[in-house]
């Protein structure tokens, strides 16, 4: 039986472990790190690496402009020219919403993982235009893709609950999946702390 075959579609992704400095390269890094243990090849499709020699890692060239509205139109472009074929697509990403404008040109299912709430632009406070417009971008495109989505990944049960409630989703293709911790460097310990 052939393995599942997955493209992970991320802004970026770092495989030297020197590398991981914060924010998403670590769950990046563990999450593959982590299916190769188990034979499931992930080919990755990112704007921002330091593996490109590797040849399961393929590099998208950053526009100039408007990039993160155009970054999933050119990831399609690379999966149809790379001729490779996937059973799951799996995507990180809001920016990458064009990409579920083909769906109906792929075989493969789509996944999609939300990092954080989707209501953000209700619960944080509003500094600049550019933070506003970020926020409204994340929470436009999430919509989208989540009514595209076959499968959708929330890593808090709160996040998973909003998706389910504000944009009627349904319930049977939300999972939470909390971001795993990597126990190698962190202990759990028996003290307990005064408050």
């Amino acid at each position: 039986m052939m393995p599942i075959r997955i493209a992970r579609v991320c802004p970026y992704f770092y495989g030297k472990r020197e590398n991981l400095d914060s924010g998403l390269k670590p769950y990046y890094f563990n999450i593959i790190k982590e299916m190769s243990k188990y034979k499931l090849p992930n080919d990755i499709y990112t704007e921002e690496t330091d593996s490109k020699d590797s040849p399961n890692v393929f590099t998208i060239k950053k526009r100039r402009r408007f990039s993160y509205l155009l970054f999933g139109y050119d990831i399609y472009k690379k999966i149809k020219e790379s001729k490779k074929t996937y059973d799951i697509i799996h995507t990180h990403q809001a920016g990458c919403f064009m990409l579920y404008f083909f769906k109906n040109k792929f075989r493969p299912k789509f996944v999609h993982t939300l990092h954080g709430s989707p209501l953000a632009i209700k619960k944080v406070p509003i500094k600049s235009w550019g933070s506003f417009k970020d926020m409204l971008y994340f929470y436009i495109f999430n919509r989208y893709i989540c009514k595209r989505a076959d499968a959708i990944i929330t890593v808090s049960s709160e996040a998973k609950n909003e998706i389910i409630e504000k944009f009627h989703i349904n319930k049977d293709k939300v999972f939470m999946i909390p971001t795993a911790v990597d126990t190698s460097i962190f202990k759990k310990t028996n003290s307990k702390k005064e408050r």
